[in-house]
């Protein structure tokens, strides 16, 4: 028969043992467990690049931790970035883009990007960037490095380097662009190669392609499809592919000109058709990460409302702060995607005023740039433009585009 001592001896271990589990359970979830033991409890622990925990687009992964097992130790660091290229987009800025680095151990967390021997600010989480604020007839090299989610960094690729042009506040005169011919003038027009904005990890990601660019009958046509694919590590993802074409010369100040219909499933420009969700198509002008950006832009899923935007990025070394250095107006408008309209927006000192079929939709005096920018047309697909929509192709149709230089009479 037990005594009361050994009763409460018994009750007394038990309670220790509970404490001594709950306490062991509670430093495997923080991570300290594993590090002091080197033992793990037989769950999956997920991993955060360290200061991005409150970053939603963060990359992750999850390391198998083994019962009775050391947890593994990536001592591997990424593979070298290879085929770095640099590109002078402006007169001050560099356009960069390379192949991604691998790693079979642990997850690639970004990229480190140097620009002559220093590293810069920002680390892209996809291989691309474009550099800006740089000073005009200047040559810049560049060259970047692989970091992964361990922490360990690649060696840095080979150097590439770009020249930036000489700056003006206006380059050109007055000019209308036709679209005639069968091709774009590329003394003109450059068609981008590149990705496309509207990345969202593990779900969607989108490209520019020339071939998605044609001009026949006098028009411009820009396609966009979307195709299930892999995306990092979903292979039920979305791809986009669509197009969009820049001028080669900056322009400022001066009334800036589209005859456009938005996106739509109409294969010619005077066919039937209707708008798709997750789509943007616009005509805009920009240049450097937003130090310049005026938008005529239509989102797929509200096809009857029309998003003039102005915005001004203070400091083109970061993305803009949103909403801080924009000021948008929406107008709702019929016909933007079944119909031609002309787009038009003034742009000078202090003044930016929107117009659609010469009819004034909205006049901003905020968020005002200065800085020349290319006048440009896009059309690409999203998640923020109504969910994506596979295996429709939809198409933007330009009729002309005109630039009219202040005090100038229009061509």
């Amino acid at each position: 028969m037990k005594n009361k001592s050994d009763t409460t001896n018994l009750f007394v271990v038990l309670v220790a043992l509970l404490a001594i589990t709950t306490l062991l359970n509670t430093l495997a979830i923080l991570g300290v467990y594993d590090r002091i033991t080197g033992l793990g409890l037989g769950r999956d622990r997920l991993f955060t690049p360290p200061g991005r925990s409150g970053d939603p687009g963060a990359p992750s992964y999850r390391n198998p931790i083994i019962p009775g097992q050391p947890i593994p130790i990536d001592t591997t660091p990424p593979s070298v970035p290879t085929n770095l290229v640099a590109t002078a987009t402006s007169c001050s800025s560099v356009s960069l883009d390379w192949t991604a680095s691998a790693d079979s151990e642990s997850a690639i967390a970004g990229y480190i990007v140097y620009r002559d021997g220093v590293e810069l600010p920002i680390r892209p989480y996809l291989p691309g960037y474009g550099d800006g604020g740089l000073a005009a007839s200047t040559t810049y090299a560049y060259m970047v490095a692989a970091t992964n989610t361990a922490g360990l960094v690649s060696a840095q690729s080979a150097p590439a380097s770009a020249t930036t042009p000489e700056c003006s506040n206006a380059t050109g005169n007055s000019w209308r662009y036709d679209f005639d011919g069968t091709s774009l003038d590329t003394a003109r027009w450059v068609m981008s190669s590149k990705r496309a904005p509207g990345y969202i990890q593990n779900s969607h990601i989108g490209y520019f392609e020339p071939n998605k660019v044609s001009v026949s009958g006098g028009y411009l046509r820009i396609q966009l499809t979307q195709e299930r694919g892999t995306v990092d590590t979903n292979s039920n993802g979305v791809i986009s592919r669509g197009g969009e074409i820049r001028s080669i010369a900056l322009y400022g100040y001066g009334t800036y000109e589209w005859r456009m219909r938005m996106s739509s499933t109409a294969a010619g420009p005077l066919d039937a058709g209707t708008s798709v969700p997750g789509t943007v198509s616009a005509g805009f002008n920009y240049v450097d990460n937003s130090r310049t950006e005026i938008d005529f832009e239509v989102e797929g899923d509200a096809p009857n409302t029309l998003y003039m935007t102005t915005w001004l990025n203070p400091d083109p070394t970061k993305d803009p702060a949103f909403p801080d250095d924009r000021t948008v107006t929406a107008a709702s408008i019929s016909g933007l995607t079944t119909s031609f309209k002309t787009y038009k927006f003034v742009w000078s000192p202090g003044l930016v005023q929107f117009y659609v079929d010469g009819v004034l939709k909205a006049t901003h005096t905020t968020d005002l740039p200065s800085a020349p920018a290319y006048f440009m047309v896009n059309h690409w697909g999203s998640n923020w433009g109504g969910i994506s929509t596979p295996g429709t192709a939809r198409y933007l149709h330009v009729d002309w585009v005109r630039y009219t230089a202040p005090g100038e009479a229009p061509v």
